[in-house]
């Protein structure tokens, strides 16, 4: 509680920092409106959504119908299919999460067009990404990440005009969305609430948050102030990664691993594993290893050599650390239990782990 009670100070600062860059310009006002939401997103100030914060960009977005475009941006020729999708995303990683939950959306709707518009991406999408959703015939346009926040948010407004309906895979501190959809008239918007434990900016401009278990929704309903929430389930991996039957002795076979072996699994880019006061993964990890002697634990998307991994534990030759892997299925088919990521949850291995 003391915790959330700093953060909060902390956070409140923040909004009366920015509420003083107003007068210093409109580019630093946005960021530091970023800049506080990003905060928000790490430190948790013990609120989901705030209007305190978010309104700042809302008031900006009403206003950007009479600003200038400028730059040059490439749409690709639009397709003639029963409807349109415009995926909005922040950045797009070659490993887990919101990334392969938004490619495992485009293939399966395969009846409607789709679009990803990345708004701070600064080389080209991963090639794993990349290939997955040119092999189902749809398109990215990068905004130029070099670009001030509201000249990408008008191209996003802009690009978002011919399309049926907007899907928001945004980071959670990405204000371009709620500039961008400011307005009403565009296309309805929904947002993946892919951050689902954290503080996110986007509510105000969302017509419906779509969310993958029910007690996130109900997080949504309470504290995001969501006009109208749904879940969905398939599309985040809860349905079978494929037809195949799933060969446990063989996949251990492919891992080096005894076919006979118990294993556990785990997967999350590094960071997420980062300890925070009495949070720490790897020390908890230690603690099931003394217990559990003879399982095995495949830590998915960290180094051998992370720093965060005790000296004791690198010993263990039952415990292997893989670093990124682009294609885990094999790893997800060889464990018997997945044991999320902590301090912070990585919601898109869970699903992809029961599929």
């Amino acid at each position: 509680l003391a915790k959330l009670e700093m953060n909060s100070d902390l956070y409140e600062s923040g909004i009366d920092f920015t509420n003083t860059c107003r007068h210093y310009g409109l580019s630093l006002f946005l960021k530091n409106i970023q800049r506080v939401a990003q905060f928000a997103l790490r430190h948790h100030p013990g609120r989901f959504a705030d209007g305190a914060l978010e309104n700042m960009a809302l008031e900006v977005g009403e206003g950007l119908k009479d600003r200038p475009i400028g730059g040059k941006y490439h749409v690709p020729t639009r397709k003639r299919r029963a409807s349109s999708t415009l995926h909005v995303a922040t950045t797009l990683y070659d490993i887990g999460g919101h990334s392969r939950v938004l490619a495992k959306w485009v293939e399966r709707n395969s009846n409607a067009e789709h679009l990803i518009v990345l708004t701070n991406q600064w080389h080209d999408p991963p090639p794993v990404m990349r290939d997955r959703i040119a092999r189902s015939g749809n398109s990215f346009v990068r905004l130029p990440a070099y670009g001030s926040l509201i000249r990408r948010a008008a191209m996003l407004r802009r690009i978002s005009l011919t399309f049926d309906r907007v899907i928001l895979h945004t980071h959670p501190h990405d204000c371009i969305p709620v500039l961008a959809f400011a307005k009403q008239g565009g296309p309805p918007v929904a947002m993946f609430n892919h951050a689902h434990f954290s503080f996110n900016l986007g509510s105000t401009v969302s017509d419906m948050i779509v969310n993958t278990v029910e007690y996130y929704r109900n997080i949504s309903e309470r504290y995001r102030f969501a006009r109208s929430t749904a879940l969905l389930t398939g599309v985040a991996g809860m349905l079978p990664i494929d037809g195949g039957i799933v060969d446990k002795a063989a996949a251990r076979r492919e891992l080096s691993l005894p076919e006979d072996a118990t294993v556990i699994m785990s997967l999350a880019h590094e960071p997420y594993f980062t300890p925070m006061e009495g949070y720490n993964f790897f020390r908890t990890l230690e603690t099931l290893q003394e217990k559990l002697p003879d399982v095995f634990f495949l830590i998915v998307g960290v180094r051998k050599d992370s720093p965060l991994v005790t000296d004791e534990l690198r010993k263990n030759p039952k415990l292997i650390m893989t670093g990124v892997v682009l294609n885990p299925i094999v790893h997800y088919r060889a464990s018997d239990l997945f044991l999320e990521s902590f301090p912070m949850p990585s919601l898109g291995a869970v699903h992809e782990a029961v599929g």
